[in-house]
């Protein structure tokens, strides 16, 4: 039986939330004072993009993705959950506004943030292989 690419991308982008806030706090706490905020970044995203290229490699064939298309699907669905989650924390753990959180796309931090985002979210239709 196939599994549904809505439930897979859902579990994808729960993955990459899951990761984020770990290697996220680890940023924040120790990383950040060091190099600042945007080297703090620089120095998460390769080990993000690395740990979401080697899961998609899991997720990107049989019986999770039937198409290449599916993963298109899986990964706009990961990213609903990973932007969701990352709004939640946000809002209930920092005191921000959703708006407030908005707006820190503004800032370079969070734009590389979000640009990693998006590339991880499209690897599992980079990645697709037939079974």
């Amino acid at each position: 039986m196939m599994a549904s690419p809505l439930r897979t991308g859902a579990i994808y982008g729960l993955f990459a939330f899951m990761l984020g806030f770990v290697l996220g706090t680890v940023r924040v706490l120790a990383i950040a004072p060091a190099l600042g905020a945007e080297g703090a970044v620089l120095v998460e995203l390769p080990l993000m993009l690395a740990a979401c290229w080697w899961w998609s490699g899991r997720i990107a064939r049989p019986p999770h993705m039937a198409r290449r298309g599916d993963g298109v699907l899986l990964g706009l669905v990961g990213l609903a959950v990973l932007l969701a989650g990352e709004c939640a924390v946000g809002v209930l753990l920092m005191g921000m506004t959703p708006s407030a959180w908005l707006d820190e796309f503004s800032r370079a931090p969070a734009a590389l943030g979000l640009a990693a985002q998006v590339i991880a979210m499209a690897m599992p239709a980079i990645r697709w292989q037939r079974g």
